[in-house]
């Protein structure tokens, strides 16, 4: 089998442009996967350094993949056609059954920050205002440009012959956004890095208590408020021992940290070792954000046994148990009393740590999802499984 794989631009992630998040994490992981079971994967992405330059402007996601028209017939030499949800990519000309990948849903986002505003207002601009003062959370267009996403999804709903949703959050959500038919979609969490099996897991719990927020720190203010950075930092002011990852191409984020004393580290673009390594000493982890898909900082944190405290948002109600391998709360409130249980209750902070881990080690291998995705690729080019 011969697979089309379209990628996001690698050279706009070294020039820091852009910020790699955990959709191509895990297409880089199932791609890995791919080849490993002897299929023949091309990877596809805009190289025109004009089109490379529209990354960032309203619309510009969707016109920078067009350059993808001059490696059509490449494309269509291949049996299947895999892509992701934001892309934008209009797929003209394509005769080859398409496979888009929903790692997340515009529609979802702009709708969670809709509802923050309302709800959660006294807080956002709390933090907002102190954000400001270091040109973060500023208006950037971004809600033209996730208005353009949503346009750009539902086109690559509606003329995909497979999605793939990666929880059942955005299976409902592309249901109810794009109206899209049930059958057509399938849904295939994200699997863990199946390079973190060789490290050995052994936590100390009868001392200090390490907690760990991992996270994109976005410059725009849509952005800030659906990844909860207003929320992160309200926990970084009552929390002790907070390390937070954080991924951005933003020094400002440094220095508004500095100003708070706040968290106790700060760890700017973590690479994968190092990561593990934080991941590692950690007892606790606060996932905040308003809206995701399947979030690989969860995914990551419960596969080395670090117990989260979560929003129930994208695949938490799928791995969260609540009490057994992790807490799901409503508000901050019960984020800290849950917290204050666990440092007051390490007996119960280890049995859930080992649950967490277990979790995840029994559920999402790369094996068991490479597996689905290979089950519905070969369905697709109508080949024998």
């Amino acid at each position: 089998m011969k697979i089309a794989f379209i990628r996001f631009p690698q050279i706009l992630y070294e020039n820091g442009k852009a910020t790699r998040g955990g959709s191509e994490i895990v297409n880089q992981i199932i791609i890995d996967f791919l080849r490993k079971s002897a299929i023949d994967i091309h990877e596809f992405s805009p190289k025109n350094q004009a089109k490379l330059n529209l990354f960032g402007q309203a619309n510009g996601l969707s016109r920078m993949f067009d350059d993808l028209f001059a490696d059509l017939d490449k494309i269509n030499s291949c049996d299947l056609v895999v892509t992701t949800n934001w892309f934008g990519w209009k797929m003209t000309g394509i005769i080859k059954p398409v496979v888009t990948i929903f790692h997340s849903n515009a529609s979802a986002v702009l709708e969670s920050v809709e509802k923050a505003e309302e709800s959660e207002s006294k807080l956002i601009k709390k933090w907002v205002r102190a954000a400001h003062r270091f040109g973060i959370a500023l208006d950037e267009g971004q809600m033209l440009k996730e208005r353009s996403i949503v346009k750009g999804e539902k086109q690559a709903a509606e003329k995909s012959t497979a999605i793939v949703a990666v929880s059942v959050f955005i299976k409902e959500s592309i249901k109810k956004f794009y109206n899209i038919d049930n059958q057509k979609i399938s849904i295939f969490p994200n699997p863990y890095p199946p390079a973190w099996e060789k490290i050995k897991v052994k936590k100390d719990f009868r001392e200090l208590l390490n907690s760990t927020i991992v996270t994109r720190l976005p410059s725009d203010y849509h952005s800030f408020i659906c990844k909860g950075i207003d929320r992160i930092l309200e926990i970084c002011q009552t929390i002790p021992n907070v390390t937070l990852v954080g991924a951005t191409n933003l020094a400002r984020y440094e220095k508004f940290f500095e100003s708070l004393n706040r968290p106790k580290a700060l760890v700017i673009n973590a690479d994968r070792d190092q990561l593990a390594k934080i991941l590692e000493d950690s007892h606790i982890t606060f996932h905040l954000s308003r809206c995701e898909g399947c979030q690989m900082a969860l995914i990551e944190s419960m596969y080395f046994g670090v117990v989260p405290i979560s929003f129930n948002v994208g695949c938490v109600c799928e791995l969260i148990e609540h009490g057994k391998n992790g807490f799901v709360v409503k508000d901050l409130t019960e984020a800290r009393k849950f917290y204050n249980l666990l440092k007051s209750d390490r007996s119960l902070l280890e049995k859930m740590s080992m649950r967490a881990r277990q979790t995840i080690k029994n559920r999402l291998s790369v094996e068991q999802i490479g597996k689905d995705y290979l089950g519905l690729f070969k369905m697709l080019t109508r080949e024998i499984v």
